[in-house]
């Protein structure tokens, strides 16, 4: 009855290894979720700027081009800002 005890005991071995890997499975899910959360933060947050980046650019080609057209009727009329 000896090679009965024995596949018991291995029996019970299994047992823990599978539930063992089992909790490891849960945490790699777990652990996956979270950087799942953390990834659409991110992309929330870069969509986000997109908008103000755009509306940067919006307003400094406007002052470019604002500057550039003074600079044209000042020099047209003999003013210069640069020697």
């Amino acid at each position: 009855m000896e090679g009965g005890n024995g596949v018991q005991r291995d029996l019970g071995r299994h047992d823990a290894q599978i539930e063992a890997l089992a909790q490891d499975v849960a945490e790699i899910k777990r652990a996956q979720a979270e950087q799942s959360a953390k990834i659409d933060d991110v992309l929330l947050t870069l969509s986000a700027a997109k908008g103000g980046w755009k509306t940067i650019l919006l307003v400094s080609g406007i002052a470019s081009t604002v500057v550039e057209g003074l600079d044209l009727l000042f020099s047209t009329i003999g003013f210069h800002f640069h020697k």
